[in-house]
């Protein structure tokens, strides 16, 4: 009978222990940017116990065969991002000394964690676009993404803002790209995500952004001739203007100076001739004498007679 009384006390120990609470409900692993946080929801009960709940992991292989506690809370949600590797992660709830079965999930965070979107500026420059975007970053400490899995690229998405279903794809390395061979003055939309191709990781792609290109910086030939040819033509014609102005001038120059007089022609020839000539009146041989003489107006009727 021992025996017997024996199993059934275990059995009733066992049933104390784990039947009495049940498991944590909607175990999922919420991870951005290997920030990871365990979420679960309580045990599906009556009311609102006020349970505790311990969180653990250990790495996914063979022979990893310890846990390691992470969390001991009365919240549901644990912060794991101290996982860096491919584990195994378990949960369990206790309630006055009783404790659930536990619920574990595996979780590797480089092909299960959610990339953001990288921040994107855009410049127009010559005709160009110049494209450069950084990031993301892990939250916890602010490593590059591309530092934590190597492999790392950048894919850029770009099309006219008036052909939205005309995109253009192109990949990167570098967080500098030109976007090249555009049309002026053309309004372009662009968008870039992250991506780990080792482990097939897309992350998000970022907010559109529109920016106009410029010409490109050249002055086409055609236009270079015009400025050749047009100086030119012009240059006769500026010549010839310019001569008729000169020529306008010093007409009303000579004008205003040099105004032209109508002399009396005995004037003239008074002019014309040398200071030192004697007057064309002179006196008589007697200077003491009276200078006029008789004058005697004789008519036509005293001549008949």
């Amino acid at each position: 009978m021992c025996p017997i009384y024996l199993l059934l006390l275990l059995l009733s120990l066992f049933i104390t222990v784990f039947g009495r609470v049940p498991r944590p409900q909607n175990v999922r692993m919420d991870s951005v940017n290997f920030m990871n946080i365990l979420h679960w929801d309580p045990p599906a009960t009556n009311g609102s116990a006020a349970y505790t709940y311990t969180a653990e992991n250990k790495m996914n292989v063979q022979r990893a065969t310890k846990y390691n506690t992470i969390c001991q809370t009365n919240d549901t949600h644990c912060d794991l991002s101290v996982i860096n590797y491919k584990s195994i992660v378990r949960v369990r709830a206790e309630l006055n000394g009783s404790i659930s079965k536990w619920v574990m999930i595996s979780f590797n965070p480089y092909p299960q964690t959610v990339i953001t979107a990288p921040e994107v500026k855009v410049a127009s420059r010559a005709g160009d676009l110049d494209v450069s975007f950084f990031g993301p970053m892990r939250g916890s400490d602010g490593t590059s993404l591309r530092d934590i899995y190597g492999s790392f690229k950048y894919k850029l998405l770009y099309w006219r803002q008036s052909e939205p279903s005309v995109v253009t794809s192109m990949d990167s390395l570098q967080n500098f790209e030109t976007l090249a061979n555009l049309d002026k003055w053309t309004d372009y939309c662009i968008r870039v995500q992250a991506y780990a191709p080792d482990y097939n990781n897309t992350g998000e792609l970022s907010q559109a952004i529109c920016e106009k290109t410029t010409n490109d910086g050249f002055i086409p030939g055609w236009k270079i001739s015009l400025a050749f040819l047009i100086p030119l033509c012009l240059s006769p014609v500026i010549i010839v203007g310019l001569f008729y102005l000169g020529s306008r001038i010093n007409k009303v120059a000579k004008y205003l100076f040099v105004p032209k007089y109508s002399f009396p022609e005995h004037l003239k020839e008074y002019l014309s001739q040398p200071f030192y000539s004697p007057p064309h009146l002179t006196q008589g041989p007697d200077d003491g004498g009276d200078p006029c003489g008789t004058l005697t107006l004789v008519s036509e009727e005293n001549l008949e007679v």
